[in-house]
């Protein structure tokens, strides 16, 4: 595996002041699908989060848990800096105001940026190292009412078998009638992270609404969007999969 330094991640694509477009596209789409089930949901787990929280600041107040699992202690070590509100823990700040903003139809103040990060916070209740190479992802069965995983398994292994696996074994923690969302770079064979290149399975919808009924989900329920993505163009990718969906069993 290429070395991977989480703070060189960061700072390439979430420092900027204002939110690229794949993550509003991805944003979008996610607070669509939550917006779904206004009950919301139990037990949730983000799948490969990396170092990154924007989406866990969306996804908390429709969760009541928030577990967060990555196969990298490097990246969990970068989130629990934020969870623990430490000196030097990346600024979500741009997020926090952006998801809000969607959310409330007007600028949030900043009592409320403040109170959204320690609902994320108080929800987030696991750290777990995680690999998604294995049939028990966790270690051990375990299973969610939510699982989200975004630009993650495709990025394991070129080979589009291996994602065809990785993509069942996560199916696996989704909870029967249990909802999974997912976002991948399109057609993309690498991407690019401050001058070094990571490899990519190569897929784009129509994998997805082939490989997931035989998961386990409902073809019915699926939701397969292409969205163009014209800010990381140099970087290897210039369009994201967005992917939504129902377990059956």
């Amino acid at each position: 595996m290429v070395e991977w330094d989480p703070r060189a991640y960061l700072k390439q694509y979430y420092s900027i002041p204002y939110i690229p477009d794949d993550s509003r596209a991805l944003l979008t789409f996610l607070l669509e699908q939550l917006n779904r089930r206004p009950e919301g949901y139990e037990r949730a787990i983000e799948f490969g989060c990396g170092p990154t929280l924007y989406t866990g600041l969306a996804l908390s107040p429709h969760v009541r848990q928030l577990h967060l699992a990555d196969y990298l202690p490097s990246n969990l070590e970068e989130l629990q800096l934020w969870l623990t509100d430490a000196p030097g823990a990346h600024d979500w700040s741009v997020y926090v105001r952006a998801i809000l903003e969607q959310e409330l139809g007007r600028l949030p103040t900043r009592e409320e940026m403040a109170a959204r990060e320690t609902e994320l916070r108080k929800k987030v209740t696991g750290l777990h190292l995680a690999d998604i190479r294995q049939s028990n992802p966790l270690g051990s069965p375990q299973e969610f009412d939510l699982v989200t995983s975004f630009f993650c398994i495709e990025a394991v292994s070129p080979d589009l078998s291996d994602w065809e696996t990785f993509l069942c074994n996560l199916s696996s923690l989704v909870a029967t009638n249990g909802t999974m969302v997912l976002a991948a770079v399109r057609l993309c064979s690498e991407y690019e992270v401050l001058g070094r290149m990571f490899p990519t399975a190569r897929v784009d919808e129509s994998d997805f609404e082939r490989i997931l009924p035989a998961c386990g989900f409902d073809p019915n329920s699926l939701v397969v969007r292409a969205v163009p993505i014209t800010e990381w163009t140099d970087e290897g990718f210039d369009s994201i999969c967005l992917v939504s969906a129902r377990k059956l069993r």
